[in-house]
């Protein structure tokens, strides 16, 4: 078994069927929830940041809240590439990690502690240095095709690749 698969897999308990039962009638009402929230709002897609940082190493990422949502809700997402890349000189500031997930993903990204405890700096030795900066788009369950147009319609205006 993969690393991240063994890690993810960790925790899992044994469920009875009642209680899966119930996990999914949950997420089914959280579904709906989701979905009449969007159309209230006539929104087409949802334009989020892919991630709380720029891409971190193959096979480390354990930090997936910004995309795990959509796939408990089966809403189809894309990540794609904004043409920006995290350099060495830049001098990005970052909040204190907030909880274990946080300190692991700027552990891996290689982010130290800067002068102040305020802030957090990027090392310029890091390997996030040339690492990808990415939106993600998402649009409604079964809307895989309003997901590509809009695609289509980003990539035409701001052609960012």
């Amino acid at each position: 078994m993969r690393p991240l698969t063994e890690w993810i897999t960790s925790g899992a308990e044994v469920l009875t069927a009642d209680e899966i039962n119930t996990m999914v009638m949950r997420r089914n009402q959280i579904r709906q929830e989701y979905y009449d929230y969007f159309n209230s709002l006539s929104l087409d897609v949802i334009l989020s940041p892919a991630g709380p940082a720029p891409a971190q190493p193959v096979g480390t990422t354990k930090y997936w809240a910004y995309t795990s949502m959509w796939n408990l809700l089966d809403w189809p997402a894309a990540v794609l590439p904004t043409g920006l890349f995290v350099r060495a000189e830049d001098d990005e500031v970052f909040p204190e990690p907030r909880n274990e997930h946080e300190k692991h993903l700027y552990e891996t990204c290689e982010w130290k502690i800067g002068v102040t405890k305020q802030k957090l700096i990027l090392d310029s030795a890091s390997v996030a240095e040339g690492s990808p900066i990415g939106l993600q788009v998402i649009a409604p369950r079964w809307q895989d095709e309003r997901l590509m147009a809009a695609l289509m319609k980003i990539d035409e205006v701001l052609p960012l690749a």
